[in-house]
């Protein structure tokens, strides 16, 4: 039965990394990144609740878990990346030029 288990891990580690990139729409990324600037906002991120982070996340236009896989896949995808930076760039004021 571990055979299976194992066999069922190693799946799942696979599935994620090959659509990884694909995965998230740019609206999504979009709201991501505004919600990360709302969150960093407030200071040490610490020392926000954590329902006030879930309303930040949600009043941006992303779904709490949205927002967990993009932060998780930034770790892994140097595109997802990539892609946040750009659009937090985008959002923050005089920083275009």
């Amino acid at each position: 039965m571990s055979d299976t288990t194992t066999e069922d891990t190693a799946a799942d580690a696979e599935a994620p990394a090959s659509a990884t990139t694909a995965a998230f729409t740019d609206a999504e990324i979009s709201s991501f990144a505004a919600a990360v600037l709302k969150i960093q906002s407030l200071g040490d991120a610490g020392t926000a609740s954590q329902e006030k982070m879930t309303a930040i996340v949600t009043e941006s236009g992303i779904a709490p878990e949205t927002y967990v896989a993009i932060s998780k896949a930034m770790q892994t995808d140097p595109e997802v990346a990539r892609r946040v930076q750009v659009a937090a760039a985008a959002l923050q004021p005089g920083s275009a030029g």
